[in-house]
């Protein structure tokens, strides 16, 4: 013998109005709508789909340019800019200080 739970559940009015045609139309309870209705979008979650593919582009990078040490390239860069910062300061600095003597 199958068992049941009895629950209340609020439908929104469009939703409420899609089961009881559902159920007219079918001269069923709209009990055995709702279930059957719920079992087929429980069901839906249970399709395998088939793994999602990105196809590489090219991007256009230059040679030499090699991504795999990306890292390793964006350090080097890092401390390029860094450099190029100092000296500019210093620079700066030795001209404000030979300004001021």
């Amino acid at each position: 013998m199958v068992t049941s739970t009895k629950t209340t559940i609020r439908f929104d009015p469009d939703v409420a109005q899609q089961l009881k045609k559902l159920a007219d139309e079918r001269d069923v309870s709209l009990d055995v709508v709702v279930n059957d209705t719920v079992r087929k979008g429980l069901a839906t979650d249970r399709i395998e789909r088939p793994p999602f593919k990105v196809r590489a582009q090219p991007m256009g990078l230059l040679p030499g340019i090699d991504l795999t040490h990306a890292l390793a390239l964006a350090d080097e860069l890092y401390d390029e800019e860094f450099e190029r910062k100092y000296r500019e300061f210093e620079r700066t600095a030795s001209e404000t200080a030979s300004e001021d003597s």
